[in-house]
């Protein structure tokens, strides 16, 4: 399939700052005992612990619309959670530039394995630094699993 090379760029984009979002997540409760990545369910506040409508839950832009504030107890958001997004889709943009096809090529099954492989690399470096800078540990889960892949 010829994919147009702007369009796998905003894609990768994209996509990095939806992970990105996700990332924050692991980041914040991978370290903590008693939270998972899966439950409780959905974002929230880390001040009220008040679930963020989705609304409120786009990657980057809601930060900046909200001023960096819970919309429910008006609480400061951490400036990180703008932060991994961004510099989580500028990183995938640089895979997608890096390991894409070329342009007007097609992405063959290896090309795109190739894309998602690294995609996936990045991502859980990001979360192995950004835990390792604020607690200065690494969890298990991550060191196997990232040497897995």
């Amino acid at each position: 399939m010829i994919v147009p090379g702007e369009l796998l760029l905003v894609f990768s984009l994209l996509l990095g700052a939806c992970v990105g979002s996700f990332l924050n997540v692991c980041i914040y409760r991978i370290p903590i005992e008693g939270l998972s990545i899966a439950r409780p369910r959905g974002s929230f506040c880390p001040g009220c612990k008040t679930p963020i409508a989705i609304r409120d839950n786009v990657p980057i832009l809601s930060w900046l619309l909200l001023g960096g504030r819970c919309r429910s107890c008006k609480s400061s958001i951490s400036f990180r959670y703008p932060f991994v997004e961004s510099l989580t889709a500028l990183l995938f943009l640089a895979v997608a530039i890096r390991l894409g096809p070329a342009e007007g090529s097609t992405i063959d099954p290896v090309t795109a394995g190739t894309l998602v492989a690294g995609w996936l690399i990045v991502a859980t470096l990001l979360v192995i630094s950004w835990i390792d800078v604020d607690y200065q540990i690494i969890p298990d889960s991550l060191s196997v699993g990232g040497t897995t892949v």
